[in-house]
């Protein structure tokens, strides 16, 4: 999926990933940082800035657009 076959869908499957992580995590720690979801895995990042986060799915070798928000 590249960033320009991005759909709501995936905005809303990425969201339901997030509120799904927030009822099985405490991420008051996380305040401030921006997270990273791949609506098709579930996989999550956090970083301090959406590159941190692009760059860390980059090395794990994820090649999805990921929905960022701020916590």
């Amino acid at each position: 999926m590249s960033v320009l076959d991005w759909t709501a869908s995936g905005t809303a499957k990425a969201r339901e990933i997030w509120a799904d992580y927030q009822r099985r995590h405490d991420v008051s720690d996380r305040l401030g940082q921006t997270v990273g979801i791949d609506p098709d895995t579930g996989r999550i990042w956090f970083g301090d800035t959406i590159s941190d986060v692009v760059a860390q799915r980059d090395n794990d070798g994820v090649d999805s657009p990921d929905a960022a928000c701020r916590k």
